[in-house]
């Protein structure tokens, strides 16, 4: 997976790093300009940086059951194009010594890694090769072990970055054709996509009696049996759909699962009202079924069209791996259809 470099990152500045010996400036920190960003299929806006991956979903609130499909996430870290001239491997050779000064402390490393590294590429490159750097992004420099990176070939540990997202950097040169890798995605950012993906349908229904007459209507005073015409809308017979996201990292499976719950279905009007667990909202009508058993309303008076409301309110809650989770907004769906209500009059005699 191939992901962008994210748009200008601001005025230089300048890096200071401790030695032994005491301050050393390292000098000048290359920042591209927007043209100079290289371009791959991920983005950067107000609300951080963006890339899209695939991600396994399946459940009984995935459309299909089992799916793969590319998501736009908020990853927590990344690998972008690095600035200034990344295809040309000698010139990155070059500004490595520019910024570097030749420093060899640990946090100089950590940033950069050893010029070896460097020195290879270019040699690549001058061998007919075709390089580009590359620069990782980790949020948390903790991350960057979980990332499959160590700090560099070295082992040096990473190093904080630079207020207010904290970021950290390492290069790193690729071939042409290398598969870069992937983002890395968290726990409750999979969960976020899942609970996107999973499908609750509008609580659409039939109902009965429908009188043999203009409008179909139905009567005041009986029963009116409702049912949903898709078992999802209620989340089938135990009233829960769920969702789980999983996406292989270097350090292992990732997986966010989401269970959204609801108590039924409701049904509301001007006439008469009635909340029904999910069994009930499935019970279609048939002759001589216990109107115990059904969702029913009973309309208390006559009306060419009455606006029902019919809705179901969902509550959701999410796991993931290392022992994450917590709860996530409530839902609700809903519609408004008008019913016909006729009202009928019968003689009683003694």
């Amino acid at each position: 997976m191939r992901i962008v470099t994210t748009a200008t990152r601001g005025a230089a500045r300048t890096a200071a790093r401790g030695t032994a010996l005491g301050a050393l400036v390292i000098g000048l920190l290359w920042v591209p300009t927007a043209a100079q960003a290289g371009q791959a299929d991920g983005s950067s806006d107000p609300s951080g940086y963006t890339a899209s991956v695939s991600i396994h979903f399946y459940g009984s609130g995935v459309p299909g059951g089992d799916i793969h499909r590319s998501v736009t996430v908020h990853p927590s870290c990344w690998w972008a194009p690095a600035a200034g001239p990344a295809g040309d491997a000698k010139a990155m050779l070059a500004w490595y010594d520019e910024v570097t000064q030749g420093a060899t402390d640990n946090l100089t490393l950590s940033l950069y890694g050893p010029r070896s590294v460097w020195e290879e590429a270019a040699a690549k490159e001058a061998a007919g090769g075709d390089i580009t750097w590359y620069k990782a992004y980790c949020k948390d420099p903790a991350d960057y072990t979980k990332f499959g990176i160590d700090g560099t070939d070295n082992g040096v540990d990473p190093i904080p970055g630079q207020a207010p997202t904290w970021i950290t950097y390492l290069y790193h040169p690729y071939n042409a054709g290398d598969a870069i890798p992937a983002p890395r995605v968290s726990p409750e950012e999979l969960a976020r996509a899942a609970r996107e993906v999973m499908e609750i349908p509008e609580p659409v229904t039939n109902h009965n009696p429908k009188v043999n007459a203009p409008g179909a209507p139905t009567l005041v005073g009986l029963p009116t049996w409702f049912w949903v015409t898709e078992p999802k809308a209620v989340g089938n017979a135990d009233g829960a759909l769920d969702v789980t996201a999983d996406l292989q990292q270097p350090d292992g499976l990732v997986w966010a699962k989401v269970v959204a719950k609801t108590g039924g279905l409701s049904i509301a009007s001007s006439s008469g009202s009635a909340l029904c667990p999910p069994k009930q909202a499935l019970v279609k009508y048939a002759n001589g079924a216990s109107d115990a058993n059904a969702c029913t309303v009973v309309f208390t008076h006559a009306s060419p069209s009455l606006a029902v409301t019919t809705r179901t309110d969902w509550s959701a809650v999410w796991t993931g791996s290392g022992g994450t989770g917590g709860d996530l907004d409530p839902l609700q769906r809903g519609l408004t259809i008008p019913i016909a209500v006729a009202e009928v009059q019968n003689i009683v005699t003694r």
